[in-house]
């Protein structure tokens, strides 16, 4: 699923949050942010699914090669925790 924007002012204030939050207000550019978060999330999960693979492999994948920042889609990899 690709986002397509309006205009490029547009994608500007969708993918810079601290030009969001001046215009829109904290609440807002959140909440913004989290739904394109949600959409591009849902891209990663249909490549994972065609490839038939967990989408936090592709997800941790994407940030080792820097295509996107360790802080994203950290909500597709599953953690564990090991005791010993």
């Amino acid at each position: 699923m690709e986002i397509d924007y309006k205009n490029k002012k547009v994608k500007t204030l969708c993918s810079d949050i601290r030009q969001a939050r001046a215009k829109l207000g904290h609440r807002e550019a959140t909440e913004l942010f989290s739904l394109i978060n949600l959409i591009e999330s849902a891209k990663n999960l249909n490549f994972a699914k065609l490839i038939n693979i967990h989408p936090g492999i592709v997800v941790g994948r994407m940030q080792y090669d820097k295509h996107i920042p360790y802080s994203s889609f950290n909500n597709l990899k599953e953690t564990y925790r090991i005791e010993i």
